[in-house]
């Protein structure tokens, strides 16, 4: 979007918006708009390669806390 000329301040909310609606999980959209937010600031100041990994991590957590709650 930055590309096509759009500001920043409109682009960061909009690309966080849509990461939330792809991930088709409305009870979780604000949490997901958040780390969206989160992921393209870091994208913004520093690289794609530091967000894809922050976003690997948090899905690791996820899946580690999901399989010890049904392994316990």
């Amino acid at each position: 979007f930055l590309h096509l000329g759009s500001p920043l301040f409109v682009v960061i909310p909009l690309v966080a918006m849509l990461f939330g609606i792809v991930h088709l999980l409305l009870w979780a959209f604000p949490g997901l708009f958040l780390f969206s937010l989160a992921l393209s600031y870091t994208t913004w100041r520093h690289d794609l390669i530091q967000a894809i990994l922050i976003h690997a991590g948090y899905n690791l957590l996820t899946l580690l806390s999901l399989l010890l709650t049904v392994l316990l």
